[in-house]
């Protein structure tokens, strides 16, 4: 045995110690590939003191989401070897990450000269100079194009600010050569339609929506869009149709139900149209209180349920005859609880604050309620 170990350490040219160092780094690369990446980290330390040992652990923290313990990792590796274009590559992608914009920019820039065919060190510096720089960055985002005609980051970005600055030409040429690639990605077929939107072109931006919507990637924003896009066109039901959407997605949102009423005017449906008017005045008298209701909102964002149950329940002490507020109290218990009872009894009480001319909320407490009365029904019938 200690024959053939000698045997190898003489063909080879390492020691004893260096071998092992490779086997440790090479179960560390395995375990990095299958994701378990704190036991690769484990195995890399055993080797901490070379580039490549140190390279790894840094790898390993960057995917584990901690981006500082990697950027340390990936300053140590370069203190063994400068010239590391993975190294430095990967560290300017951080530091562009925690919004470290100069160092990013810094240790990209080194890169154009060892890898000057690579789209996405262009790429990385655009992004890092955009704010700062718009003109130095649509130039970078240009090369990084040239350099790779399929290159989505930058395809994304100069049309992004082409849009943004209403550039509606440009725009669309950048947008169509990456739809000729990239057919159906949503980021892409919203560029196009939102192109289309502020350019005036309505019909053209509706058949951009209408494909998002196909994929089931439409926004509140979108749908917004799309609704006032079929009001320019004067396509009223259809606008109807989108803006009632709006209504379930916000249904605090005082706007929707204006712009429903002037719809239904519009179709002649007066009586809808009254109703509509009359629910976005009851909105605007909670908007009485608007940094409850826009804390209540964030919070509801967030997914912090109990915090947004706490503020709805203070904007509901300062309204308390306003059927949104209770309304929207039994919605956020209803995602916050887990007992089906208690959310019946919340939509129960939201139900008592609920007059005959908010049909609306009064149908979709009940249509809840019957669907929580079935939740509860069977959670008794398990327990038997």
């Amino acid at each position: 045995m200690r024959k053939n170990t000698f045997t190898t350490v003489v063909l080879t040219g390492l020691t004893f110690s260096q071998l092992l160092a490779q086997s440790n780094v090479a179960i560390a690369d395995s375990l990095y590939q299958y994701g378990n990446h704190t036991k690769a980290i484990a195995y890399y330390q055993k080797d901490s003191l070379s580039h490549r040992g140190l390279l790894g652990i840094a790898k390993a923290y960057s995917a584990l989401g901690y981006p500082q313990k990697a950027i340390d990792f990936y300053e140590r590796s370069l203190s063994k070897d400068s010239t590391s274009d993975k190294a430095n590559y990967e560290l300017g992608k951080l530091y562009y990450r925690i919004s470290k914009m100069k160092k990013a920019f810094k240790t990209l820039l080194k890169l154009t000269k060892t890898q000057p065919q690579n789209p996405n060190i262009p790429y990385y510096l655009g992004l890092c100079v955009y704010k700062e720089n718009k003109p130095a960055a649509i130039q970078f985002f240009i090369n990084a194009y040239k350099l790779d005609p399929k290159h989505l980051g930058s395809i994304i970005s100069l049309a992004r600010h082409y849009v943004f600055m209403a550039e509606f030409k440009q725009a669309e040429e950048i947008i169509h050569k990456g739809l000729q690639i990239y057919p159906r990605l949503p980021k892409l077929l919203n560029l196009a339609a939102q192109n289309y939107y502020r350019k005036g072109d309505y019909k053209k931006a509706i058949d951009y929506f209408i494909k998002l919507e196909q994929q089931e990637t439409l926004t509140t924003s979108t749908i917004e869009k799309l609704a006032d896009a079929y009001m320019q066109l004067q396509q009223y039901n259809k606008a109807i149709d989108y803006f009632t959407q709006l209504t379930q997605i916000q249904p605090n949102n005082s706007k929707n139900y204006f712009l429903l009423g002037q719809l239904f005017q519009k179709i002649q449906e007066y009586d809808k149209a009254l109703e509509n008017y009359k629910q976005s005045l009851a909105i605007k008298k909670v908007s009485l209180a608007p940094e409850y209701t826009s804390i209540a909102e964030l919070y509801q964002q967030q997914k912090n349920y109990k915090k947004a149950l706490d503020y709805y329940k203070l904007l509901a002490a300062e309204n308390p005859n306003s059927p949104f507020v209770h309304y929207q109290i039994a919605a956020v218990a209803d995602k916050y609880y887990k007992d089906p009872k208690l959310r019946i009894r919340y939509y129960e009480q939201a139900l008592s604050k609920i007059d005959s001319n908010f049909t609306y909320l009064e149908q979709s407490a009940q249509k809840r309620i019957k669907a929580l009365e079935k939740e509860a029904q069977q959670e008794s019938d398990k327990q038997r």
